[in-house]
């Protein structure tokens, strides 16, 4: 593909950057994600994006396909998410992609994003809703104080919807912004008055600050 054609890319992973606050939009560091759209739309944001693989095949085709696709300022590196190949305090925001990661690794890994994150970046983490009190738990024990957690409802037409969970915005947003059948509106309405946020939302997006 010509880098004057369209991007393949859809950024709504990334549409979380308009909760996140950030000091300075200069730097950020992408970890093990599933998919390319997270780089991609990070780089529409950052001047600079790094991106970090365990494959280094994965990673080479990866990056070849933003390149192609006018991602210039993406920079690769082939490392273990446990011992990033970066200096302290370099970046603004770190995106990690918890979903598939063991528990043992995923809490090994905290520190060190902790580490290469500098004062005011944040430390963004897409998770499950199973073991969000101890992942919050050992958030706070690496180094960030300030967790804030939002459901998150995928979408195949939209940008995905991120929802603060808390029982007031969880009320509002399922009486009077989501809507379905008439009977599953209602069997989600009394889960939200229960608080039962995971079985409302799987998906949930982290955002720590050190």
């Amino acid at each position: 593909m010509s880098v004057t054609e369209p991007s393949t890319f859809d950024d709504g992973r990334s549409n979380w950057l308009w909760l996140a606050e950030l000091s300075r939009w200069e730097r950020a560091l992408e970890v093990c994600s599933d998919t390319s759209p997270q780089t991609a739309g990070l780089a529409e944001h950052f001047r600079f994006v790094h991106c970090v693989r365990v494959d280094d095949g994965r990673l080479r085709r990866e990056w070849q396909d933003l390149v192609a696709s006018g991602y210039a300022n993406v920079l690769p590196a082939c490392a273990a998410a446990t011992r990033l190949p970066y200096r302290d305090g370099v970046f603004d925001c770190v995106a990690l992609d918890d979903v598939g990661t063991q528990a043992a690794s995923r809490y090994r890994v905290l520190p060190e994003c902790r580490r290469i994150l500098r004062p005011g970046g944040c430390l963004f983490m897409g998770t499950r809703s199973r073991g969000l009190r101890r992942l919050t738990r050992a958030l706070t024990r690496a180094g960030f104080p300030v967790v804030r957690a939002f459901g998150a409802e995928p979408s195949w037409d939209a940008p995905r919807c991120m929802i603060p969970l808390k029982r007031a915005a969880i009320l509002g947003y399922e009486r009077w912004v989501r809507r379905s059948s008439p009977m599953r509106d209602v069997i989600r309405l009394m889960l939200a008055r229960l608080g039962a946020r995971r079985l409302l939302y799987r998906s949930v997006i982290l955002l720590a600050y050190p």
